[in-house]
């Protein structure tokens, strides 16, 4: 008897599910990321009962959670014993040099959050803080600073490819968390020096960056609230990268305002950040961003680089460009 190849004849249908279900693939992930399960296998294959104590976990959770990571292309299996697919072992091995934990973690942290858009949508005030055990909050904190410094460092040779900072001798990294494009920018361009900007917790995370670059000579640390306090001065470049997003459109004119203040003639503003079309239609990145700015802040979103560049303009700034980067971020530059 012959048999008949079925065909799916519902595609919009199956587009549907697989949205509704796209955070499943998400909780192997994450759940994976807990075990620690990929570190544990960095030594070799592990058959079921052996990564399950090793784990410890049970076996028959860990035996079903690991079989979804083999068809999520994480692990991979031979003859009874799981192994690190390459991807694994590049980007989720603890101490390897893109590992990506500290984002996994920093996930994790917004997937309650998430779980409320309906109501923040409904409300149009932020989600709830979840309530951190003091003891936790520092860890969750460091969770998030190395996370944009994992993301960073992924993204830093396309930003120094994309600028000409000859001659620039005094880059203030407004918001500068870890300071990954500071070390960048700094490495490529010898006269350099910069200083990061932020918040008094992150910068003994950024000072163990730094230091761990060897630029603790040409990098220093300046604690500011970057939405009230003033920039400096003789700033030849100012970077925004990834802050104008946490801010309502005022507050980042008044952002911008202050980067004009504090540069010498022929200054350079330059705004890093995922940037929505000027149709507002997408892409899909940047639009999934702004709901996450939504969820977790009192009026910040992802921008138009014609409305950073008219911010630019009443500023004083001219000569306003826009480059955009491999990945989802652009450039949006200025001349003083």
């Amino acid at each position: 008897m012959e048999s008949a190849e079925l065909k799916d004849e519902r595609p919009r249908v199956t587009a549907i599910q697989q949205m509704n279900h796209a955070f499943w693939q998400s909780a192997v992930l994450h759940a994976a990321y807990q075990l620690d399960l990929f570190t544990k296998l960095a030594n070799g294959p592990l058959n079921g009962a052996q990564l399950a104590e090793v784990c410890q976990g049970n076996p028959r959770g860990v035996d079903v959670l690991a079989t979804a990571c083999v068809a999520l292309g994480l692990l991979e299996k031979e003859e009874g014993r799981y192994r690190n697919s390459p991807l694994a072992d590049t980007y989720l091995v603890k101490g390897k040099p893109e590992y990506q934990g500290n984002a996994i973690a920093h996930a994790i942290d917004l997937w309650r959050p998430w779980g409320r858009l309906g109501e923040v949508v409904r409300t149009g005030q932020p989600a709830p803080r979840r309530t951190v055990d003091p003891s936790l909050a520092e860890e969750v904190h460091r969770h998030f600073i190395l996370a944009m410094h994992a993301n960073a460092s992924t993204r830093a040779r396309f930003l120094v490819q994309a600028l000409d900072l000859t001659g620039k001798r005094q880059l203030l990294d407004v918001g500068g968390g870890p300071g990954t494009y500071s070390i960048a920018l700094c490495r490529a361009n010898p006269g350099l020096k910069a200083i990061i900007m932020d918040l008094a917790p992150t910068l003994p995370i950024a000072r163990e960056i730094v230091a761990d670059a060897g630029l603790l000579d040409r990098i220093s640390l300046r604690q500011g609230d970057f939405t009230k306090d003033s920039y400096g001065e003789e700033n030849d470049v100012v970077l925004l990268s990834a802050v104008l997003h946490q801010e309502e459109p005022a507050s980042c004119q008044a952002m911008i305002c202050r980067s004009f203040e504090s540069m010498v003639p022929g200054g350079l503003v330059i705004v890093q950040d995922t940037l929505l079309n000027d149709e507002r239609t997408g892409p899909i990145g940047p639009a999934l961003f702004a709901l996450n700015m939504l969820i977790n802040t009192q009026g910040g979103g992802a921008y138009t680089a014609a409305e950073i560049g008219g911010w630019m303009h009443n500023a004083g700034f001219h000569d306003i460009t826009t480059k955009a980067l491999p990945g989802q971020n652009s450039l949006v530059i200025g001349v003083k």
